[in-house]
């Protein structure tokens, strides 16, 4: 294509003569605008000449001395790279081949509302030449002076009217392409600066983009990303069920995973979350990283503490509770209930302190896991009080369990200081919490 040396040597007819065969010869839509527009924009003399769809600056020419102007570097003016509209425009171009206006401080009333956005934006003097598809205005070509004001001459705008005619029949026939590439521009800007870490994928499953959170949490760049296999750096071992959940994304059936990850020597544990994206042609999945570590930590520490106790570790009461509203619907033959007291647990704690009467709990407890680790409940259900529900023995052998406990508390050099009480039935009971209270009186 032609060097920026070579437009001062055009006049109006064989730049339009370069623009035609520019225009027919490339394919990329993109750079034959870019191409275009920065011969034009040097022939008009304007300081913005650019393509507007809608509200968004889809591309154009600018001239350098335009950000040398007060007000101009500002970070609105340069964040937008060009200058654009609100779509309501569009409406008040629909009636016109073209909307002039050399002075914009003197609007008439039909758009007297845009002189607000014309002062923010420092813009004199614009012209604005419609782009049509199927009888709609989508576009506008927008020439703009933001230095001086100066009128638009009519050569400026027969020349203009005759390359306007060539882009927009190269446009038409491009519309959804251009379209589908600015929707996904505007997707990948919104989640860019988005603040949770998120990774964008086509729906071949490749990686379109990470943003600086997602680089930030895992401590990786999204250009080392796009050169290895996206699901399997999440997680190795679980690549398939995390592309089973995009798939179900892409059927409209939410559904979140966790998964462990490893990060910087450090277990975490994140939930992702896929959600589907599917506008004006754009159909790419975005999923969400959450680092939920802290709260799961939590909720273990809350489901721990609502149903174990803190001391010994053996489920409390709460879940023993559970455990018996559950019993009903167990298929058992046999069940055997075991209640122990620690005696005068109050006195040693009185007399020895709390640490001491801990100790005896603890000791306790563990002589209870090795005797009856592998039965269906051992709890402490009170300050001295435990008890073991198993399901499915002989009262033999529970009896003989009864006393290794007794002899394995000895040698534990906690004392003759337990109590057991015992009972037992080969048919289905109605009521654990009656055969405890029997067991009870009976010890």
């Amino acid at each position: 294509m032609n060097k920026g040396n070579k437009y001062g040597l055009l006049n109006y007819s064989t730049a339009y003569e370069l623009i035609h065969s520019i225009i027919k010869k490339y394919d990329d839509f993109d750079k034959v605008l870019k191409e275009v527009f920065e011969i034009m924009g040097h022939l008009l003399g304007v300081d913005i000449l650019e393509l507007n769809i809608y509200d968004q600056s889809y591309t154009g020419f600018i001239k350098k001395q335009v950000w040398k102007r007060s007000g101009l570097e500002s970070k609105r003016f340069l964040s937008m790279k060009s200058i654009s509209f609100e779509n309501s425009l569009f409406s008040v171009c629909r009636n016109y081949e073209y909307i002039k206006i050399d002075d914009t401080r003197k609007l008439d009333d039909e758009i007297k509302d845009f002189r607000k956005y014309y002062k923010m934006l420092h813009i004199k003097s614009l012209c604005v030449f419609p782009i049509h598809v199927n009888g709609e205005t989508v576009a506008g070509i927008y020439l703009k002076h933001h230095i001086k004001r100066r009128k638009f001459t009519e050569e400026q705008i027969q020349f203009t009217k005759q390359c306007h005619q060539l882009i927009e029949k190269r446009f038409v026939k491009e519309y959804h392409k251009i379209l589908l590439d600015l929707n996904k521009k505007n997707y990948l800007k919104i989640f860019k600066n988005l603040l949770y870490p998120l990774a964008l994928i086509d729906y071949d499953f490749n990686l379109i983009m990470v943003n600086d959170q997602f680089e930030s949490l895992f401590k990786v760049t999204n250009k080392e990303l796009l050169t290895q296999d996206f699901f399997e750096f999440i997680s190795k071992f679980e690549r398939n069920q995390i592309i089973n959940i995009c798939k179900k994304a892409m059927k409209h059936e939410q559904e979140d995973y966790e998964v462990f990850k490893m990060i910087d020597t450090e277990k975490k544990m994140i939930r992702i979350i896929p959600i589907p994206i599917n506008d004006k042609g754009v159909n790419i999945i975005a999923i969400l990283f959450k680092d939920v570590t802290k709260y799961k930590m939590l909720e273990r520490y809350y489901i721990k503490k609502a149903n174990y106790d803190l001391v010994t570790g053996l489920h409390n009461r709460n879940y023993y509770t559970k455990v018996c509203n559950q019993l009903s619907d167990e298929d058992y033959h046999t069940i055997g209930i075991v209640v122990l007291d620690i005696d005068k647990l109050s006195e040693i704690n009185r007399c020895y302190g709390y640490e001491k009467g801990n100790e005896v709990i603890k000791n306790v407890s563990e002589a209870l896991k090795m005797i009856f680790y592998n039965e269906h409940l051992i709890s402490r259900i009170g300050d001295d009080e435990f008890i073991v529900i198993i399901l499915d023995q002989t009262k033999d052998i529970i009896i003989q369990k009864i006393k290794k406990l007794k002899n394995l508390v000895e040698k534990q050099k906690v004392g003759n200081c337990i109590t057991i009480g015992y009972s037992f039935s080969n048919t289905k009971v109605n009521s654990i919490q009656e055969i405890v209270e029997k067991v009870k009186l009976r010890h």
